[in-house]
């Protein structure tokens, strides 16, 4: 007995040095819509790095968190954010590669996340094992040691969901005290876990008896059949899934500074840049006028859809019409004039709606610049844009929604 309970021990020393071991919180960051706060993002890892190359190392053991700040939030449209942004900071050979893998990931995100929710994906090193969590319940686990960066550079790649919200991530453990303070105190209760337990709890083995018709017997026999798993067909890889570039912008010559392009192939020490903006700065605010801005009417953005099975081919799809829309709206952008003059840079995200004929249906700002002439040059480039490419048919026949990260920033 003592051989066995020794190597039990030793299990759970390990376990127990490998969670430890990313509990240093590297970074937290407030994701916000429409100035409403909708979620903490966190990144552990067992060393504090403000570099993202070093963060992306897979011999340290990390984690991503979510914690949910608003009261209902779409689990169905948190997961397609996050899939855009996995599609535009990753290399097509890795999108290719990790298609089945990302299908899995979505498909554990369903229902809808509540105040106080905590999503956790947790990086083995020793294994190269993912593991997601939601309240300590286990989802799911993909034994792939190149999927968790698959998922980190969504956050931490050269197009995240902002320029200020990358580098909030990357603080290196030097997290603002109010915003530590919110995180910390974001738990969901007892009934939440409870109830997130019960409805991951694993199911049975169901035996069925069934009437095999090419028998030798008339007697039914008993088979066990395994709980229904759909079927993942293989994603065409033929297209091209480079993620798009900002190189495309056509900024007017002017004798001061020059916008800087960064291309979103690699990683480097440069601050990472087109995106969307979170809170403004505390610095020199100009004044942005009332809703002068020329939008169309919005819509309502929670998804109260029925959640779809995602299957390999339909994310495929989805990942390569995103791009291809990016990169049609990339060519419209102009930088405004005055704003390089006066050194004014910034990021915006705007969510985009359009007919399945690529008519321009609604544009909302989810994060603004600090900077009118930013915010609207980058709903100016949405409206020059249209029409845009026609919604493909594996993609079904009603509007699409998709989202537009755009930095104006000038070269140091």
């Amino acid at each position: 007995m003592k051989p066995i309970s020794l190597f039990a021990s030793l299990i759970i020393f390990f376990s127990t040095a490998n969670l430890k071991a990313a509990s240093l919180l590297n970074g937290l960051a407030l994701e916000l819509e429409f100035n409403k706060e909708r979620y903490i993002a966190a990144v552990h890892s067992e060393t504090l790095s403000a570099n993202a190359q070093e963060l992306l190392n897979n011999t340290l053991s990390r984690r991503l968190e979510i914690r949910i700040i608003a009261e209902r939030m779409s689990a169905r449209r948190l997961r397609n954010q996050w899939m855009e942004a996995i599609a535009i900071n990753n290399p097509s050979h890795i999108l290719s590669e990790q298609t089945d893998n990302m299908v899995i990931f979505a498909n554990l995100l369903k229902g809808h996340l509540l105040a106080g929710d905590q999503l956790n994906v947790n990086f083995d090193p020793s294994t190269g094992d993912t593991t997601i969590l939601l309240n300590d319940t286990q989802l799911g686990l993909i034994a792939d040691r190149a999927f968790f960066n698959t998922l980190l550079r969504a956050w931490i790649g050269n197009i995240p969901p902002s320029t200020e919200f990358r580098d909030a991530l990357l603080a290196s453990g030097e997290i603002p005290g109010t915003l530590l303070q919110t995180y910390q105190r974001l738990k969901p209760s007892a009934e939440r876990i409870a109830a997130i337990a019960k409805l991951n709890k694993p199911q049975p083995i169901i035996e069925e008896t069934i009437k095999l018709e090419d028998t030798s017997s008339d007697e039914p026999q008993s088979v066990l059949v395994d709980n229904p798993v759909a079927e993942v067909p293989e994603p065409n890889n033929d297209i091209d899934m480079a993620p798009p570039t900002l190189a495309a912008i056509d900024v007017e010559p002017i004798a001061v500074q020059t916008p800087a392009v960064q291309t979103p192939s690699t990683i480097s020490n440069a601050p990472f840049e087109p995106t969307s903006t979170h809170q403004p700065a505390e610095a020199e605010l100009e004044p942005t006028p009332e809703p002068q801005i020329n939008q169309k009417p919005t819509i309502d953005l929670e998804d109260t859809a029925e959640d779809v099975l995602l299957t390999a081919e339909l994310l495929f799809a989805q990942q390569n019409y995103h791009s291809t829309l990016l990169r049609h709206t990339f060519k419209h952008i102009r930088y405004p004039r005055i704003a390089q003059m006066r050194n004014q840079k910034g990021s915006v995200r705007l969510s985009v709606t359009i007919t399945t004929d690529g008519q321009l249906r609604s544009v909302q700002t989810l994060q603004e610049s600090r900077y009118s002439r930013l915010n609207e040059a980058a709903l100016d480039a949405v409206e020059r844009a249209e029409p845009y490419p026609p919604v493909p048919l594996r993609l079904g026949n009603n509007d699409h929604t998709f989202t537009v990260p755009i930095t104006f920033r000038l070269s140091d």
